[in-house]
């Protein structure tokens, strides 16, 4: 009989069984983690992370990739922003797996907000202060998203909160770089729905009460806008007024959005690249479009 055979016999003939199981508890608690981080599933204070999570994410991913998948014949173009966002992603992971969660998460409550802007959702006053949540149920309630967008990114952000608060294994790098995996796919499948692209094309253009361009606008200018269809088929230009001119840069890119406080009636302008004198509009909001890469 050896000696710790000898001492749990003494300890449970005084002590009561409460006490001896804390006895317990705290010789081997070393033992008792090491135990607990070669189960699978992990629970800590009720929540656990598991492959089925996992699974389950990826099953609801490719479900809304079919969805978003841009119809046959229309080029999805992949832009600059794609590599940058996965490099980035992947750079942080290398550092540690649960920052590579962070940076993703952060990416893709950008890409949302860009597709809420891009489509005119966003009123000016609010565009800072909605949630990534709020921002996916005004989308949906417009049409610009299918309802089954909300059960990958529920998941997705389940798992995120798991990984980042530390419910997880340490040891289970796997399951996140697999959760990351398909956080990207997510990320793509948002970046690739329809929706409109504007780009500057003509800024600081001097705008007229009268038909004959003399009766010139001294506190607003006009600014020409290229519109890019959904489907990159058409484009469109179109001047709109605005009073700060000098923040547009031709090239840029920028959001759909409007100050609705400012308004004009009839107004013309001399067209830059014909001369030709031309009506601006007959009533217009003011543009207050932010370049994209603010948002």
């Amino acid at each position: 009989m050896n000696q710790t055979t000898i001492i749990f016999m003494l300890i449970s003939k005084y002590w009561s069984w409460p006490l001896f199981l804390i006895f317990v508890i705290l010789i081997f608690r070393i033992d008792l983690r090491n135990l607990l981080q070669r189960i699978s599933k992990v629970q800590i204070f009720g929540q656990t992370l598991d492959f089925k999570e996992v699974n389950k994410l990826q099953e609801a991913a490719k479900k809304l990739h079919k969805e978003v998948e841009v119809p046959i014949g229309i080029e999805i173009q992949e832009e600059e922003w794609l590599k940058k966002s996965e490099k980035e992603v992947w750079e942080a992971t290398s550092i540690k797996p649960e920052l590579g969660i962070i940076v993703l998460s952060r990416l893709l409550e950008r890409e949302t907000r860009v597709l809420a802007a891009s489509v005119g959702t966003l009123a000016i006053k609010d565009a800072p202060k909605l949630s990534f949540n709020k921002l996916f149920d005004l989308l949906i309630n417009k049409g610009y998203l299918s309802k089954h967008i909300l059960e990958p990114l529920g998941l997705f952000l389940k798992l995120r909160n798991k990984i980042i608060h530390g419910h997880f294994i340490s040891s289970d790098d796997k399951s996140i770089i697999r959760v990351l995996d398909i956080g990207l796919k997510l990320l793509r499948d948002i970046h690739a729905i329809p929706h409109e692209i504007h780009i500057v094309s003509f800024n600081g253009i001097e705008l007229f009460l009268d038909s004959a361009c003399t009766n010139k606008i001294k506190d607003t200018k006009g600014i020409i806008l290229e519109s890019i269809s959904s489907d990159h088929k058409q484009n469109s230009r179109r001047i709109f007024p605005t009073k700060h001119p000098t923040y547009y840069k031709n090239g840029m890119r920028v959001s759909w959005e409007w100050n609705l406080s400012n308004k004009w009636g009839p107004v013309w302008y001399i067209d830059p690249d014909t001369n030709e004198k031309k009506k601006a509009w007959e009533g217009s909001m003011e543009f207050a479009g932010r370049d994209i890469s603010e948002l």
